[in-house]
């Protein structure tokens, strides 16, 4: 009984090891990625003067000089912060694997295009999912006049 507990405890720490070290080698993948992406960048970009700036109208007997110094802490960990938040998302969905073959599209000249225009196109895509909306509404709103709504 106690050999076969002991196994069980020695694969149990082989196992976590080799979970730690995934995920170790995930984040460390992942961030390579968020940064060739430009995920990192469009998500922390003007997020800490936006916050800096709601809570100066909240504060605004506190002086500048505080101010510019916790802006520019916030900037210094921004990045690695916003990774850690989307790393366990990324992880749900994609293997070490998957990260890399993404990782190999955005060094290509089409993927580095693909994340140069990814801000652009998530706007587009919000502006058109919203005349979508705006027309689905329209068109039922008709349709329930028409039937004497």
């Amino acid at each position: 009984m106690y050999k076969v507990f002991s196994v069980i405890i020695i694969f149990s720490f082989v196992f976590s090891f080799q979970s730690i070290a995934q995920t170790a080698e995930f984040r460390k993948a992942f961030r390579e990625l968020a940064e060739k992406s430009g995920i990192l960048s469009s998500l922390t970009e003007g997020g800490v003067e936006a916050v800096i700036d709601s809570l100066k109208e909240v504060y605004p007997e506190v002086e500048s000089e505080y101010w510019m110094k916790k802006s520019g802490e916030l900037e210094k960990s921004a990045k690695d912060e916003v990774a850690e938040y989307l790393v366990v998302s990324y992880a749900e969905h994609f293997s070490v694997e998957e990260i890399n073959v993404l990782i190999e599209f955005y060094e290509t000249p089409e993927g580095r295009k693909w994340a140069s225009l990814m801000p652009v196109l998530v706007i587009s895509h919000k502006e058109a999912g919203e005349r979508w909306m705006d027309s689905m509404y329209s068109r039922t709103i008709t349709d329930l006049t028409r039937k004497g709504y």
